[in-house]
């Protein structure tokens, strides 16, 4: 191959205009680089800012006494607050406090501790529970919040009392249907108790979902017992049955009242809902009433008691075996 001269000269040129195209692609790189940095710190910015303005103060009132839990599952600890330097302090935290909405629909497996409050001497009784930074209270609210119950509760001067019942824990009826369906983990177990063959309960579910039942006293001996609002739902779960708890937030009262069931006479009343909530979940219950005889200076409990099945929010019978 024989080269010319001017093939020697163009040689020189054809590497400069490679090297000068290369030049020019590196600062377009650069410059869409840089252009996609700035949009990255935009979209960044703009998620903080909008995050932030969805924020807002927790707005929790605090009466004239507040009471303080933490639950590890298996222990109930707390401190009654009343003196005013510690409700100063709780009221200092609270007012700095953030949150914002939140979707939360299952507690996870290791929820513990729980941290909760309640509070008293206001217009209306307030109750909330923190699971870590997740915040639920009687007002149907599911927040995210930056106040950190378990450290407040620490420096709190009063002291710390404990005690092994579940039955104290704010929203624990929000906690148990957190997911839809019953937790055990926040359930009290029912009283137990056989079925009575001489004290027999029947029910009555009608088409709108209203349960009346009736007990016959078949014992031979005269049975005390109080008004139909002694009447309490339980649940079956794995085997074991649970006490419902009522609704948090609303005040139910059963007056103190006492009647005689003597021996072939029966007893009926309808069972209210509404301390139990309208829609509860598909599954097994029963509903239990409790009757009291005296001899001889005792005091015997028998338990009437009869199961029914819940299906899409209404009480059906169990079909027959």
């Amino acid at each position: 191959m024989i080269c010319t001269g001017s093939d020697i000269l163009s040689e020189p040129k054809s590497l400069f205009l490679f090297g000068l195209r290369a030049e020019r692609k590196v600062q377009r790189m650069k410059k869409r680089n840089l252009f996609l940095l700035v949009v990255l710190l935009v979209v960044v910015l703009g998620s903080i800012l909008v995050f932030r303005a969805r924020r807002g103060p927790l707005n929790v009132p605090v009466g004239e006494s507040v009471q303080l839990y933490v639950y590890d599952g298996q222990r109930m600890q707390s401190k009654f607050l009343y003196e005013k330097d510690d409700l100063n302090r709780l009221r200092d935290a609270l007012s700095r406090a953030s949150a914002r909405p939140l979707e939360y629909g299952q507690l996870p497996e290791d929820s513990f501790p729980l941290y909760a409050l309640r509070v008293n001497g206001t217009k209306e009784d307030f109750e909330a529970v923190c699971v870590g930074d997740v915040w639920l209270d009687n007002r149907g609210r599911v927040l995210e919040t930056d106040l950190e119950l378990g450290e407040l509760m620490d420096q709190m001067g009063a002291p710390l009392e404990t005690s092994e019942s579940l039955a104290a824990l704010p929203c624990r009826r929000t906690l148990a249907l957190l997911s839809g369906n019953w937790d055990a983990r926040f359930l009290l177990p029912a009283k137990e108790h056989t079925q009575q063959k001489d004290v027999i309960m029947s029910l009555v579910c009608s088409e709108s979902g209203d349960l009346s039942w009736t007990v016959e006293n078949h014992t031979g001996r005269s049975l005390s017992h109080g008004n139909g609002g002694y009447a309490s739902l339980e649940v079956l779960l794995d085997n074991s049955w649970y006490s419902l708890p009522w609704v948090p937030g609303s005040h139910y009262g059963v007056t103190d009242e006492e009647y005689i069931l003597e021996p072939g006479e029966c007893f009926s009343d309808d069972l209210s809902w509404e301390p139990y909530g309208d829609h509860l979940p598909d599954g097994i219950y029963r509903l239990s009433f409790p009757f009291y005889s005296f001899e001889e200076g005792e005091t015997t409990v028998t338990w009437a008691w009869a199961r029914f099945q819940m299906e899409d929010g209404v009480a059906r019978l169990e079909p027959e075996n």
